[in-house]
């Protein structure tokens, strides 16, 4: 996982892996379909039925 500074924030936020992370806007305000294959390490990805969510990051403050 990288560190990147937010600049919102004082300090460091962990993300997922920003060279594999791909997803989709699915017109769902906090969510955002994940493209990436079993995405199991995420700590935003949300299994649903047999697919992927994307949680936003930014919505856990």
């Amino acid at each position: 996982m990288q560190q990147n500074r937010n600049s919102n924030t004082s300090g460091l936020r962990t993300l997922p892996d920003l060279n594999i992370c791909k997803a989709k806007d699915i017109g769902i305000k906090n969510f955002a379909g994940c493209l990436v294959d079993l995405p199991v390490e995420c700590k935003y990805a949300l299994h649903f039925g047999d697919s992927y969510f994307r949680k936003n990051p930014d919505k856990e403050k």
